[in-house]
C-alpha cells in the first residue's frame, strides 16, 4: 500500500469513527445509512495536458470543452458537522466516469503564462475512465428561504486509464497532417484536488460548479489533468 492510500485511509476513519460513535451512543442510524446521491446533468470539461519529457513537445487533449452535454451521478458520504453553528462540514466525495477526448488545444497566441486558442478535431482522441475519492472540508450557509449556499475544498486520490493517440509540437499547433503519437497511461493512488461551489434550494434541487485536477509523470512524459463542471441535479438522502 502506498502512502498515498495510508493518507486517504486516514482521512476515511476520521470522517467515519465519529459517526460509528454517535450511532453506538444515541443509537442513530449508522455511518453507511448516511450518504447522499445528486444525479444530474450539465457541462464538463476534462482536458489532458501532456508533454513529452526528451524534447518538451506538447499537446493538450480534451472533450469538446463546455460544450458537450453530459450526466453525471455525485455522491457524497457522511458528512460530519464540525462546528456548533452548522457552517463546517467534513464529507467524502466520490465521482467516476468513462469520457472520450478528441479535441486538440490549437494555441493562436501566448500571453505570459496564458495560452489563447481554440479546441480542433485533428483526428486524434484518448478514451478511458478517471475516479476520484476525495475528504472534503465544507463551509455552508442556510438561506432565508430555505435550502444552503455552500464552498468545499478536497484533497484526496485520483485514479485513471486512457489510451489513444494524440499530436505532440513544440509551439500547440496541431494539425491532421501531423506524424500522432501513441499515449497509454494508468494511474492509481494520485493526489488531486477539488474545489466545488454549490447552491441547494428549498426543494432539493442543485446548482453546483467544480473545478479540479491532478499532476504526475512517467517515464517519458508528464501529465496534468484539469476537470471543470457545471451541473443541475436532485439530491437524494439516504
Amino acid at each position: 500500500m502506498s502512502y498515498k492510500s495510508v493518507l486517504l485511509s486516514a482521512f476515511t476513519i476520521l470522517i467515519f469513527l465519529p459517526a460509528v460513535s454517535v450511532a453506538e451512543i444515541s443509537e442513530e442510524p449508522h455511518w453507511w445509512d448516511n450518504f447522499s446521491m445528486t444525479p444530474g446533468a450539465g457541462f464538463r470539461h476534462l482536458g489532458v495536458d501532456i508533454v513529452r519529457k526528451s524534447d518538451r513537445y506538447h499537446g493538450n487533449i480534451s472533450n469538446n470543452g463546455l460544450s458537450q452535454f453530459v450526466f453525471a451521478l455525485n455522491i457524497v458520504f457522511n458528512e460530519i458537522q464540525l462546528d456548533d453553528d452548522g457552517r463546517v462540514y467534513l464529507e467524502l466525495q466520490t465521482f467516476t466516469s468513462l469520457i472520450t477526448l478528441d479535441h486538440q488545444f490549437y494555441e493562436i497566441q501566448s500571453v505570459g503564462d496564458s495560452n489563447y486558442g481554440e479546441r480542433v478535431d485533428v483526428g486524434t482522441s484518448l478514451s478511458g475512465y478517471y475516479t476520484y475519492w476525495l475528504p472534503s472540508i465544507k463551509y455552508a450557509l442556510k438561506l432565508p428561504a430555505g435550502g444552503e449556499m455552500s464552498a468545499s475544498l478536497g484533497v484526496g486520490l485520483w485514479d485513471s486509464s486512457f489510451d489513444g493517440d494524440i499530436i505532440l509540437t513544440p509551439n500547440g499547433q496541431p494539425v491532421s497532417s501531423m506524424a500522432t503519437t501513441d499515449i497509454s497511461f494508468s494511474t492509481f493512488d494520485e493526489l488531486a484536488y477539488m474545489v466545488n461551489l454549490k447552491w441547494e434550494t428549498a426543494g432539493g434541487w442543485i446548482y453546483m460548479m467544480s473545478v479540479g485536477g491532478t499532476k504526475f509523470s512517467d517515464a517519458s512524459y508528464d501529465y496534468e489533468i484539469e476537470e471543470v463542471s457545471m451541473i443541475v441535479g436532485k439530491i437524494i438522502y439516504f
